[in-house]
């Protein structure tokens, strides 16, 4: 009986990997053959090159788009689900009770009627492309019941039909991620309220309005209240500070035709957020990225443009402090008088359990996030409102341009995520514009809670497009997307990586070098660190004036003084200097602001180091911790804590266990870390790509930031430039891409992670767009018969 025992759990422990194995190879992407697809009005063609990335061919749009949603669904399915689920505030019908704090704030935000809104003002024609993109995905789920990704027979679950309103709300939800101002002004409202206007203004580098809410609400516990509710929302992703982008004109190039480099960035995760493809019919020829679930090209070009965009960080959010009468808790005091709440009941779905009935409480500035009883706190946010020109019809105008004033005057009609586009096309012009809902406002451009009651205090429409920066040709000869000299004013993002760039080019145009495509790859990958030289003399300075400076310090000040201020991932500087800045701005920050705060501040606010480098630089006395006398001396005691940071996270003293690379490594999440923890940690392991050392930060061109921690000895990177685009408008087939892992998201498939040693060596890849280059790099074909 024993040895049957036995033999019985021999089978099961050899049979369930065995078949788990079987049903996931059943699940591979279909790359080679023929499949039917009668849904087409001619059969369609679909070339792969060695990386995965299709090339689509087919006689009309309605077959072009079918056939992009078809293919991303095979690759992607999994992963454009749960983006779906996320939008629309659907995760708990999958995942459960774990996921509903996400969805209840994803439905009082509101991307599902957004998405249903956008649609209705959609035109007739982009309708009709948006809907064969969804035609392809039902396709594919249709013809592959019971061969679904292996996430799926994880979770026990299936794919349901996918809609319009499914890629609208993914779209919006992306952009709303990109501009999400409201958390940093409820922390700037905090950081008010802490230490006044004066040290929150110099923390901000920006004015604050004392008493703008006044004193006639009490009691004022009730005001704070409200707002630190806002602290209880789930945490969310890291902020991505920002994208690089620049264009270099045909006189300045070295093919004389129009440089455009582009690197997108966001959080890091496994798939990869991008998924590159070519379309290519009679009447268009597209090639770039787009995010799984949207159809068409976000960023690439056609056959006479190149485009590229990059978020402007324009404050498109307020928060408005809402009164209601406790009397009458459905009427909330506007600048006109007493008005009715809008309240809506969104059901949840939930998994194991009944639909839970979340209640949305709409006032004219938007949903309220929190609420007491005579108070409550409403999110203003210009995305939800797409105008007269829904965003994918400005995407398609986008797509089908030929001309530098059809491209503007497309983005003339733009509404959604504030952008900045640059602009090259095939005659060896460049150009830029600033684009999206950016609101007008008459006091304190929205920096903190506003007063919901008062007249001042509401939007004055949105700014006009001709006052927005643009330019065509200019004299430079070149374009840095976040030029803090064309864009000064319009974002909050940290400059120090446009200013590199623009350097960087100066210094070739000043040595009369032409610029080309492996100038401008090199750069984007470039990881000088702009505080290096300050940080070197300064602890340099403050060392030479004392004797209390033991043999690892000096090893490591010797260190510091030696490097060449590149972040690379085995530089040992990197770390200490890394190490440095993080530990100065917590020592200066966390005596007034709490440890909280200041973690808080630093993740959420893109030019903390900017702070960093007026204090280390202007050593103003109202900033130096209470335990010091002289910054000199304050110099010395961080340094030797940011010493003592890194031997506990290398547990050695030893300086070459200090590489940069073995502090700060990128994990490559699936979606279920962030959607539900417990379910990732129970079958993370089988969807995880193993963890990889990078060099940089936040603040090199290359920039692989830190996600900040209470340890002050992790260095953990979370976010980068999750895809890379370089396109040389001269010649058609100079077009090269680059993203972190792969094109599928298939655990088995041979593309889930082929393109991460390229990535990290820097090295982009080819993308064909001639018939010709696209003959040389295809690998497999696949054919959807409509017959």
């Amino acid at each position: 009986m024993l040895r049957i025992l036995a033999l019985v759990l021999l089978l099961t422990l050899l049979g369930v990997p065995t078949f788990g194995w079987w049903l996931a190879q059943r699940s591979l992407p279909v790359m080679d053959g023929i499949v039917a697809a009668p849904q087409l009005v001619r059969s369609a063609m679909v070339k792969y090159d060695d990386r995965g990335i299709p090339y689509i061919e087919a006689s009309s749009a309605h077959d072009i788009f079918f056939t992009q949603g078809y293919i991303t669904a095979s690759q992607r399915m999994f992963q454009m689900d749960i983006l779906r689920r996320t939008a629309l505030g659907e995760l708990s019908g999958l995942l459960g009770p774990s996921s509903l704090a996400e969805d209840k704030l994803n439905r009082t935000i509101g991307f599902n009627r957004i998405a249903k809104e956008e649609w209705k003002k959609t035109s007739r024609k982009t309708r009709a492309d948006i809907q064969a993109y969804c035609d392809g995905v039902n396709a594919y789920l249709s013809a592959n019941q019971g061969k679904i990704s292996p996430e799926f027979l994880l979770l026990g679950s299936e794919p349901s039909k996918w809609n319009p309103t499914d890629s609208i709300a993914i779209l919006k939800y992306n952009q709303y991620t990109l501009e999400e101002s409201w958390r940093l002004d409820d922390l700037k409202q905090r950081v008010l309220d802490k230490i006044g206007d004066q040290q929150a203004g110099t923390l901000f580098s920006q004015t604050f309005q004392k008493d703008l809410i006044g004193q006639n609400l009490n009691p004022a516990e009730n005001i704070r209240g409200t707002i630190s509710e806002l602290s209880n929302f789930p945490r969310a992703p890291q902020s991505a500070w920002g994208s690089n982008s620049w264009a270099v004109a045909a006189p300045f190039s070295d093919s004389k035709g129009a440089l455009l480099a582009c690197d997108k960035h966001s959080g890091f995760t496994s798939p990869d957020e991008w998924f590159i493809c070519s379309l290519a019919s009679g009447e268009m020829h597209l090639a770039g990225a787009t995010i799984p679930g949207v159809p068409g090209i976000l960023i690439g070009r056609n056959a006479d443009i190149g485009w590229s965009s990059v978020a402007l960080k324009a404050d498109t959010q307020d928060l408005f402090l809402e009164q209601f009468a406790p009397q009458f808790p459905g009427k909330y005091h506007s600048p006109t008088g007493w008005e009715n709440v809008v309240e809506l009941t969104e059901a949840i779905p939930v998994r194991f359990g009944k639909p839970l009935l979340h209640k949305v409480l709409v006032t004219k500035h938007g949903p309220i996030l929190s609420k007491t009883e005579t108070t409550g706190v409403a999110l203003a946010w210009s995305g939800a409102d797409s105008g007269t020109t829904p965003v994918f019809d400005s995407i398609w105008a986008i797509n089908q341009a030929k001309s530098w004033q059809d491209f503007n005057a497309a983005l003339s009609h733009y509404a959604g995520s504030a952008q900045t586009f640059l602009f090259v096309d095939r005659l060896g012009n460049i150009g830029y514009q600033c684009a999206g809902n950016i609101p007008v406002r008459v006091v304190n451009n929205g920096n903190q809670l506003m007063p919901g009651w008062q007249a001042n205090s509401e939007w004055r429409g949105r700014a006009a497009f001709a006052s927005l920066p643009s330019g065509f040709k200019p004299a430079a000869n070149y374009v840095v997307a976040d030029s803090p000299a064309l864009f000064n004013g319009y974002n909050f993002n940290n400059p120090f990586r446009a200013m590199r760039v623009e350097s960087a080019l100066e210094s070739l145009k000043k040595s009369n070098q032409k610029v080309g495509l492996p100038d401008m790859a090199y750069l984007q990958c470039d990881q000088l660190a702009h505080l290096s030289a300050l940080v070197k003399k300064e602890v340099k300075q403050a060392s030479t004036r004392t004797e209390s400076i033991d043999k690892l310090q000096l090893s490591a000040i010797t260190a510091l003084d030696q490097w060449d201020g590149q972040m690379t991932p085995n530089s040992v500087a990197a770390s200490i200097y890394e190490s440095f800045i993080i530990t100065f701005a917590k020592r200066i920050l966390e005596p007034k602001l709490g440890t909280e705060m200041t973690l808080e501040y630093m993740r959420r606010y893109p030019r903390w180091s900017v702070f960093v480098e007026q204090v280390l630089s202007q050593k103003p006395k109202e900033w130096l911790p209470p335990e010091e006398r002289t910054y000199e001396t304050f110099v010395l005691t961080t340094f030797g804590a940011a010493i003592k940071n890194l031997t506990v996270a290398s547990k050695s003293e030893d300086q070459k266990q200090w590489q940069w690379q073995k502090f700060h490594k990128i994990n490559f999440d699936s979606h279920l870390a962030d959607v539900s923890p417990w379910l990732h940690s129970a079958i993370g392991t089988f969807l995880e790509i193993a963890a990889v050392g990078v060099g940089g930060d936040a603040d090199t061109v290359n920039a692989c930031n830190v996600d900040f921690q209470a340890e002050p000895w992790l260095f953990k990177c979370d976010s980068g430039p999750t895809v890379r685009l370089l396109i040389d408008m001269a010649d058609p087939d100079q077009f090269f891409e680059s993203i972190p892992l792969g094109q599928s998201g298939h655990i088995l498939s041979s593309n889930r992670a082929d393109q991460l040693k390229p990535w990290l060596e820097g090295k982009p890849l080819p993308v064909a767009f001639s018939n010709a280059q696209l003959d040389k790099q295809q690998e497999h074909k696949l054919i959807l018969n409509n017959e």
